[in-house]
């Protein structure tokens, strides 16, 4: 579970990163390049419905952002952004350091899918964030050099459910509702204490995701005609998934 979360941190992360730069370069066709810029990165299609820079100072708003699968995974949505609300530190940004003093984030929804070769698309996610940090790198981002992550003062997290979608065997997908609305989380500057605070939180709600504890590791050993266990969980509200466009 830790690992889902450790590599959601990072994506997390180096998307803002990515907005960040919007923030630089004020470009009038920001979403376009933003869309693609993502898609340049992770190989994955992007959709932004609207994204908003501040006047004056780095303020970022984002609405309708869905990030999407590729095709061997379905090519059904990822990722699905409702809100991201971002406010910057202007005089470290300058300094070239990336020290968010704000970050309102929701996520309706995560799609977690097992491809019927046995990869997981969290496997994306890892190799995205790989080739931005390293594998060595700890919690250090940059925007080609340009920005170096300096932690998140208050995150305001909502997460509302995630899908687990077995693609060798679809009657198996279940929906795990999470139902964290307006959690605050506060100086966070590692991955480990993200990873460490939402870990708690859900245990507490006694809610557990089925994601391997290294997808990559039991994806390169899982032949392709093996079944994929399905969902383990300890407890928590989970119903058969809803139709998903």
């Amino acid at each position: 579970m830790k690992t889902l979360f450790r590599w959601a941190f990072r994506a997390l992360i180096l998307f803002i990163v990515l907005v960040t730069a919007a923030l630089l370069c004020k470009d009038p066709i920001v979403k376009a390049v933003l869309e693609k810029k993502i898609h340049d990165e992770t190989g994955m299609d992007a959709k932004i419905e609207k994204i908003h820079l501040g006047l004056g100072r780095p303020v970022l708003d984002l609405d309708g952002f869905k990030l999407y699968n590729p095709a061997e995974f379905g090519g059904s949505p990822f990722l699905d952004v409702a809100e991201l609300h971002v406010e910057v530190d202007p005089s470290l940004l300058r300094q070239g350091k990336l020290k968010i003093i704000l970050a309102r984030l929701n996520i309706p929804e995560v799609d977690v899918v097992i491809a019927k070769d046995g990869r997981c698309n969290l496997d994306l996610l890892e190799a995205w964030a790989n080739r931005r940090i390293g594998k060595d790198s700890k919690d250090k981002t940059s925007n080609d050099g340009a920005s170096e992550f300096s932690g998140i003062e208050t995150l305001n997290l909502t997460l509302g459910k995630v899908r687990y979608v077995p693609m060798q065997r679809p009657e198996t997908a279940r929906e795990i509702r999470i139902g964290i609305e307006n959690q605050i989380l506060t100086n966070l500057r590692t991955t480990k204490q993200f990873t460490d605070a939402l870990a708690t939180i859900l245990i507490r709600r006694g809610i557990e995701i089925p994601i391997p504890s290294n997808p990559t590791t039991a994806s390169a050993a899982t032949p392709a005609t093996k079944t994929v266990p399905a969902p383990v969980i300890l407890s928590g509200e989970i119903q058969k998934p809803s139709a998903r466009h």
